[in-house]
Parts: C-alpha cells; sequence; structure tokens
C-alpha cells in the first residue's frame, strides 16, 4: 500500500481577515510587526490592522543595547520614521484606524521630537481614528515640559474617545473646538484654561463620559445641561478649581476627589428652607462617590450622607472615602399615594425620608502611618477597623448611630 505524506495545512492562515486581526489584537506591537514575515496573508492582515499602539517607554526599556549612546539618536530616528511610515501606509490606503495611541518619553527641548508626533497625529486623523490616546512624560505639573495637542485634534469629527495625559490644550487666537461625535473624554495632568475647557465642553454634545484628573491652569467647571447624554462624571484633584456648576440631569455616576473638597462642604449641606422650594440637582444618578482628605470636623458622616441625598435622591450606592471610609446601598419601598408627604408624586422617589426602606453599611476606619524613606517622607493611609456590613431598617436615628461605629448599633436596628 502507498502511503502518501500530506502536505501541512496552515489552517490559521486559512481564516478570514478580521478574525486574523482579532488575533493581533492580543499581541503588542512589535510581535504584530513580525507576523507579516510568516505568509503573503498575514502581512496582508498586517498592512490593513486598524489598531496601532505605539509605547515607546516599554520599547526604549525593553531594547537597552539598541537606544544607548553612541547610537541612541540614530536608532531613535529609524523607529520614529518606521511608525510614520506605518501611518503613511495606513493613510493612503485609505483604511479607518480603530484606534491609535502614542505613549513617549519627556519631550521638553526636543522640538524635532515635537514635530514628529504631530505628523503622526495628523496622518492619524487623515485615517478617521476613532480612539485616540497620547501620553507624554514627564509626571510633574510643568507647564513648560507639557506636549500641546495638534489643533487638528480639536476639530476632529471622527474621535469618539479621546485620552490625553501629561499635554497641554491651547488654541490658536479666535480657535473654536468641535467634536461632534466625542463619547469619552479622559483628561489626565492635561493643562488648559478656562477658556478651553469651557470651549472643549460645548464642542462635545454627544460626550457621555467625562474625566478630569489631576489637571490644572482651570478655576471653573461648567457641565451644563445641554449634554443630555452624560453619564459619568469623574473630577479628581483639580489642582486649581474653585468652582464646579454641574446641571446634567441624566447623570449616573459622579465621583469627586481631592483635598479641596473640605474647605467647600458647606456648598453640600442645604439647609431645608432652601430644599423646599429648589429641585434637587442630581435626580438620575444611581452611583456617588465622594474622596475628602481629611473631613471638616463640623460636619459629620450623617449630616454629608443627608445631603448626598437630598442632591441625587434616588442613590443606589453611596462611597465616602475620607479617614472613616463608608460605603451605602439603598433600597426604597415601592411608592404609594399615601402619606404625608408629596414625595410620592414623583416616580420612584423625590424624598428618601419618606420612601427609603433598608440601608446596606460597611465603614472602615483609617489611622494615618508616616513611613520615612531617605528623601521624603510618605504618608499612608493604614485600615485600623473593618466593621462587618449590615443591613438595618430606616429609623429616624440611623446616622446619629453611624458616628458612634456600627458594633454599637442597638442590636434590634438590625434585621
Amino acid at each position: 500500500m502507498d502511503e502518501r505524506v500530506e502536505a501541512a495545512v496552515d489552517y490559521i492562515s486559512l481564516l478570514p481577515e478580521h478574525i486574523l486581526h482579532h488575533i493581533l489584537s492580543f499581541l503588542p506591537i512589535k510581535q504584530i510587526a513580525k507576523t507579516s514575515a510568516l505568509s503573503k496573508t498575514w502581512f496582508q492582515a498586517w498592512n490593513a490592522f486598524q489598531i496601532l499602539e505605539f509605547d515607546f517607554n516599554a520599547i526604549f526599556s525593553g531594547n537597552r543595547n539598541l537606544y544607548r549612546y553612541p547610537d541612541l539618536e540614530n536608532n531613535r530616528q529609524k523607529l520614529y520614521d518606521t511608525v510614520e511610515q506605518i501611518l503613511l501606509c495606513r493613510r493612503r490606503q485609505m483604511i479607518t484606524l480603530t484606534k491609535f495611541t502614542v505613549i513617549v518619553p519627556a519631550v521638553h527641548q526636543r522640538p524635532e521630537v515635537v514635530s514628529t508626533m504631530d505628523r503622526w497625529i495628523c496622518h492619524a486623523l487623515g485615517s478617521h481614528v476613532k480612539d485616540l490616546k497620547i501620553a507624554v512624560g514627564p509626571s510633574g505639573n510643568v507647564e513648560e515640559y507639557s506636549y500641546s495637542l495638534p489643533q487638528p485634534v480639536f476639530n476632529a469629527i471622527s474621535i469618539q474617545v479621546l485620552d490625553l495625559k501629561k499635554c497641554k490644550l491651547k488654541l490658536h487666537p479666535g480657535g473654536d473646538i468641535k467634536l461632534p461625535f466625542l463619547k469619552k473624554l479622559s483628561l489626565t495632568t492635561v493643562f488648559a484654561d478656562d477658556i478651553v475647557v469651557t470651549k472643549l465642553l460645548a464642542g462635545c454634545p454627544l460626550i457621555e463620559d467625562l474625566n478630569f484628573i489631576w489637571c490644572f491652569g482651570f478655576k471653573t467647571l461648567q457641565i451644563l445641561d445641554h449634554h443630555a447624554n452624560l453619564l459619568k462624571l469623574r473630577v479628581e484633584r483639580l489642582e486649581h478649581l474653585e468652582q464646579i456648576k454641574l446641571e446634567a440631569h441624566n447623570l449616573r455616576s459622579l465621583e469627586l476627589h481631592g483635598p479641596s473638597w473640605p474647605s467647600r462642604l458647606e456648598s453640600f449641606l442645604i439647609p431645608k428652607e432652601i430644599r423646599q422650594i429648589l429641585s434637587p440637582p442630581l435626580c438620575k444618578v444611581k452611583e456617588l462617590k465622594l474622596s475628602i482628605s481629611n473631613q471638616d470636623e463640623s460636619f459629620t458622616t450623617a449630616e454629608l450622607v443627608d445631603a448626598m441625598l437630598w442632591i441625587s435622591p434616588h442613590l443606589q450606592s453611596l462611597h465616602i472615602d475620607s479617614s472613616l471610609k463608608s460605603f451605602f446601598k439603598f433600597s426604597y419601598k415601592q411608592p404609594t399615594n399615601e402619606g404625608e408627604s408629596g414625595c410620592y408624586k414623583s416616580l420612584p422617589v423625590s424624598c428618601w425620608n419618606h420612601c427609603m426602606e433598608e440601608v446596606n453599611i460597611k465603614q472602615i476606619s483609617y489611622a494615618v502611618i508616616p513611613t520615612w524613606h531617605y528623601y521624603t517622607e510618605d504618608v499612608q493611609m493604614k485600615p485600623i477597623s473593618n466593621h462587618e456590613e449590615r443591613s438595618c431598617i430606616l429609623k429616624e436615628d440611623i446616622w446619629e448611630k453611624i458616628e458612634s461605629g456600627l458594633l454599637d448599633w442597638a442590636p434590634e436596628c438590625l434585621t
């Protein structure tokens, strides 16, 4: 009997191109590029790949033999030229980029790198990039060291997700911002003045997810009601911020973090007589996170919880992060037309006092533990007690008992 040896079949290369692209999406860019040498099929898949992510910090640290003197600048420029050719190839083929990420070290005093980055970004915009991420060193809040975002980004109609880290936002005189399809914006350690921030928010009518983290330069943040699609807002440690104006009535999740909140806690504690003539500003928020470095002793946790429940009367969860970290989960009664309050006329609730049925609470106490290093003193928060999660039927004095700790609550309070 003749024995025939059948040639091995490369079944992976026979897969549709979109499946090959899905496989490539799990690999770093260096390995993705290497697959182009496997076969003609993989070469074509690489040339049409729509996700380009270049982390030059990782590339340089992982190839120290290539990127060190005396060949550092020469090899680095070859790498930059290769990246530009990759982007140009997509642009000429009119391939839409799903995502373009560029992470580079500090660019101060290196104008040639700045101009190179500007070209990369413009090529990505020419390929109608949807998700654009730019991260630049250093880590400090030094405006002069920040990379200035190219002006065409401010009017890119293709961008749906924009993530900027350690950049500077500045407009040319008379310039405007129009990002009509932007849905998610994340700014981390970004410098921008009040004019730019105002124009940025006005130019993003479809924004759904908004994050300002460790930003500086602007004093006012105004989120107005024309942002009808805004569902999530995170504001964390804005160095120069003095005022937040929030009128996003469809907001579902709000996070406020920062050392400056205690000095303005009185703005949260709305007097009862004012509550009777005003409507709660965040009626649709379900999740609220409030971070306070040092809670003002003149305000108790109970007062703060009460204030948050008036501001967001439909809360399902509330996190208060201070020296006493508290987690609250709320459940409500089915609304009824009976009762002494008119709150039942609004669904699901407009007055937590009459509609709340149960609160689930967990608290963790923290102590400040200083740890010493050679150059600096590092202050850390260390948990000193972790109370078990308890469920309680709502009673008039429940918030007063929070102050004394869950373990001190009367047994009849627990379900």
